[in-house]
């Protein structure tokens, strides 16, 4: 929601594991020497430890960027699972077939053999790399053992990673798996940044994503390495949050109260308090009030009113619900109620009756409940076409922007909520204060991604191909057939035909192909309209 604000072209603290954001300060650099080397050597297991959120799935997926040619790479993301599975997994990831049903592991073991004595034939290796790997089953494990096994005279055919959290050494270390750990040939503990490299580490992500100045001041900074501990993770939800405190707040920059505001929110130590919903507040300006005038619905000043977050009122408004005509005018009093009314009337459209986390950070709300926010340049017609509730700031002549929620959509009508009961607005009426920019709330495929390029390997492309060629082997290649279909679908939607699969083209394909997965303006406003 901040991006456009700060003059960002992309969040840059999202926690995705993009290598595009990646910041190699001193013990990534190293922690990426010793995992090349590794992989470059004669055999035997390599292991990467770190506690969590201190980047070693961005590691990995920078270490699998920078792979040589020759080199194919299985990588699991999912270690629960059993050692046929395991096994299964791999071939998977290798594109090598096998019987679907009744395969023991003997049999996906020959296979997988079978493969890697080819592979080699022709002058290539293979990795493969095990993520989360401290929640491998022990049966498991000495499975992995046992394919180390597989060689030829001169080397060992498989390559093996294991990347887990600190308790993946104390697993390694059981006496029976002994046999494992010694096959051990190198390892490093990733550790959390320092001072110094939190800083730079902001700067890097901000940079990468457009920034052209410091967004965040040298004491917030502080206070985001003094409540993050370094860890990379929480440097990103702290910064997250702070960055939309800063936009509530209409502040050039973060300062180091709301670092520390943003932080508390992140721990779960303090709800929206007073002090953090001043911010919201701006002194001197009043929100609009709506009221009922010839049948339709105008925006209108009204003087402004403050709230204690205790004077909130508890009833929530059901989103079918419609105005009585002879209903007494509905008034948005404050940004306070605003900031919990408005979104909470737009996650109710998802289903969503409880807000777990702070009111006044929707999209923090959002990833709570496997949502993602996704800002979209457009007019109404745009808005039809994705065919989603949406979060919008109206303009007003000489005021702050006013936060409503389109609901629904019905031929030259739209119901839309300001906080209080659903009204409509006519396409006239709202188009004269669309700001040709708001928010949906999408659901991200398999794996978190924020876009997926052709020839790139990912957990989503399974679902892709279930929605467009089931009938093609369910691996997870995005390969040349399957960009082909996602190009049709761009053009017939009417989207930058590049075949790069991002949230604008998950919509559009969710939309297409699975009508339950979200609301709809299209439903939503004719039921609003027939209640």
């Amino acid at each position: 929601m901040y991006t456009r604000h700060f003059g960002l072209s992309t969040n840059p603290f999202t926690i995705a594991p993009d290598p595009r954001f990646l910041y190699m300060g001193k013990h990534h650099e190293e922690a990426l020497a010793h995992l090349l080397f590794g992989v470059r050597g004669a055999g035997g297991f390599i292991q990467l430890t770190g506690e969590v959120g201190t980047g070693k799935t961005t590691l990995v997926r920078s270490l699998v960027a920078d792979l040589p040619r020759d080199i194919d790479v299985a990588l699991v993301l999912n270690p629960r699972l059993n050692a046929n599975e395991f096994v299964a997994a791999i071939l998977d990831e290798l594109n090598v077939p096998y019987p679907p049903n009744r395969a023991s592991t003997k049999l996906l073991t020959d296979r997988l053999n079978r493969y890697l004595l080819d592979t080699f034939a022709k002058g290539r290796r293979v990795v493969l790399i095990v993520d989360e790997a401290q929640n491998l089953h022990p049966d498991v494990l000495e499975q992995i053992r046992l394919l180390t096994n597989l060689e030829t005279n001169e080397q060992k055919l498989l390559q093996i990673v294991l990347v887990g959290q600190p308790e993946l050494a104390k697993v390694l270390g059981r006496h029976d798996l002994r046999q494992l750990a010694q096959r051990i040939t190198a390892r490093y503990h990733l550790t959390p940044l320092t001072a110094g490299e939190v800083q730079n580490y902001i700067d890097h992500r901000l940079a990468t994503a457009g920034a052209d100045r410091a967004l965040f001041s040298t004491a917030a900074v502080k206070e985001i390495y003094k409540q993050s501990r370094g860890i990379p993770r929480l440097i990103n939800v702290i910064c997250d949050r702070a960055l939309l405190g800063a936009y509530s707040a209409e502040r050039p920059v973060v300062d180091k109260a709301i670092a520390r505001q943003a932080a508390q929110e992140v721990a779960g130590r303090k709800s929206a308090s007073r002090k953090w919903l001043k911010h919201l507040i701006s002194p001197g300006a009043a929100l609009a009030g709506i009221f009922a005038i010839g049948g339709t619905w105008a925006l209108t000043n009204q003087a402004p009113h403050h709230h204690d977050a205790a004077d909130l009122p508890e009833h929530h408004e059901s989103a079918a619900q419609t105005p009585r005509p002879d209903a007494a005018p509905i008034s948005i009093e404050s940004s306070l109620f605003v900031a919990t009314e408005v979104y909470r009337q737009w996650f109710a459209a998802w289903g969503i009756s409880e807000l777990t986390l702070s009111a006044t950070a929707p999209c923090d709300e959002a990833r709570h409940h496997g949502l993602r926010c996704l800002d979209v340049s457009g007019d109404l017609n745009t808005l039809i076409q994705l065919d989603r509730p949406a979060l919008v700031k109206l303009k007003q002549a000489g005021k702050n922007a006013l936060p409503i929620v389109v609901l629904g959509a019905h031929a030259d009508t739209f119901t839309v909520t300001g906080g209080g009961r659903p009204f409509t607005l006519t396409r006239q009426d709202l188009q004269q204060r669309w700001p040709n920019v708001f928010t949906v709330l999408w659901q991200p495929l398999a794996g978190d991604i924020e876009a997926l390029h052709p020839g790139e390997r990912h957990l989503a492309v399974k679902w892709l191909r279930r929605q467009l060629a089931p009938s093609t082997p369910m691996n997870e290649l995005y390969d040349a057939a399957l960009v082909e279909k996602i190009l049709a679908l761009q053009k017939k939607a009417g989207l930058t035909a590049n075949g790069v699969v991002t949230p604008l083209t998950v919509i559009h394909l969710q939309n297409q192909r699975e009508a339950s997965i979200s609301p709809r303006l299209s439903r939503l406003g004719q039921h609003i309209n027939k209640g």
